[in-house]
């Protein structure tokens, strides 16, 4: 989709920046023909010839007219303060950020409007990786997000998020929360659902890249009352949503079977169970999995992909258990005796555990 840009300021020399920055970073998806002005009779020449304008971005004493540009494009000004989110019932846009998040913002504006010269790219949807928990402390989140690293370190476009109700760890960047997510999901939905492209087009301008992994993630829910009320529809239209993003999609949930969790595992195409190798933490994983194979037995059709199992913590040094049939082990991960999270996930990166889930 090509989005038309106008950046109004009367500093030259910033938004000149700003339009090279996109240029050397531009991406396939959404291409953004970017307009200069730095008075407001410039915007007003461009336009009459005919010019057309998706998104402006403006400083406000520039324009003597606002609710005049906001009839047919989408208008926001810049901000000085970072913490400032609308000015007369216009949205703000903050200078002092990276120019990429800017150009997010911009994005997700656009994405309201739903017009551009021509539509979104949809893209196949992404496999999903979907971890669990055999108990509690398995280190199912650190597991995860070492695969979503490894994955990204492969040049697999890779998303994160967490669906567990209590999240400890996260990359030093995320994106909006899983609670802003399902609202945008869930206004899209009251629309009619019907443009997809629109839908994906916002909820990727609510993702952030973290730099030092090159994943991109959404932040767990913000509110506990949006974890509750998150169902089996919710956790398809999500995984829906967000697979059509990225090639793989890495989410880490809570092991309570519940009907929310099956939908999960029905729409996975791998499905790994994180154990931490000790007699206790194998027990309760087998009564996962036995569980799993019992409801599939009954007609639920509720495997369709892969069921792995990963041993973490004491690595070798623990134990194994004999899996069902129906279940592989995907590997060992070594224990990392003291090392902070963001350590052992920068370690995972280079680990062949995770080597078949990028097939």
């Amino acid at each position: 989709m090509i989005v038309r840009v106008g950046l109004l300021d009367k500093s030259d020399n910033y938004i000149s920046r700003l339009a090279n920055y996109q240029n050397v970073h531009s991406n396939e998806a959404v291409q953004f023909e970017i307009y200069l002005f730095t008075e407001e009779q410039m915007l007003r020449r461009q336009m009459g010839r005919g010019g057309r304008i998706d998104v402006l971005i403006a400083e406000e004493e520039l324009l003597q007219s606002p609710e005049e540009y906001a009839r047919s494009m989408e208008l926001a000004f810049w901000s000085e303060d970072k913490h400032e989110q609308m000015r007369d019932g216009y949205p703000v846009i903050c200078r002092y950020q990276k120019a990429g998040d800017i150009f997010l913002t911009i994005q997700g504006l656009a994405s309201k409007r739903g017009k551009g010269s021509s539509s979104y790219a949809l893209q196949e949807n992404g496999k999903i990786c979907l971890f669990l928990g055999g108990a509690g402390g398995a280190g199912c989140s650190t597991v995860a997000m070492g695969c979503a690293a490894a994955l990204a370190a492969q040049g697999r476009n890779t998303i994160y998020f967490s669906l567990k109700q209590k999240e400890d760890g996260q990359f030093r960047v995320s994106g909006s929360s899983l609670t802003d997510v399902m609202y945008e999901i869930g206004m899209w939905q009251q629309l009619g659902g019907t443009d997809q492209g629109q839908l994906q087009m916002k909820l990727q301008s609510m993702l952030r890249k973290d730099d030092e992994t090159g994943v991109y993630s959404f932040a767990p829910f913000d509110l506990p009352v949006s974890a509750m009320n998150f169902g089996p529809d919710d956790m398809q239209a999500l995984l829906h949503a967000v697979g059509g993003l990225c090639e793989r999609c890495v989410v880490c949930a809570d092991s309570y079977l519940s009907s929310t969790l099956l939908r999960g595992i029905r729409l996975a195409d791998w499905v790994v169970v994180v154990s931490d190798s000790t007699t206790a933490g194998n027990e309760k994983t087998k009564k996962l999995l036995n569980s799993l194979e019992a409801i599939d037995s009954m007609d639920e059709k509720l495997i369709e992909g892969s069921v792995e199992v990963v041993y973490n913590k004491f690595g070798s040094a623990g134990q194994k258990m004999e899996l069902p049939k129906y279940a592989c082990e995907l590997g060992t991960i070594p224990r990392y005796q003291n090392a902070e999270k963001k350590r052992i996930v920068q370690e995972l990166r280079f680990s062949r555990v995770y080597s078949q889930l990028n097939n």
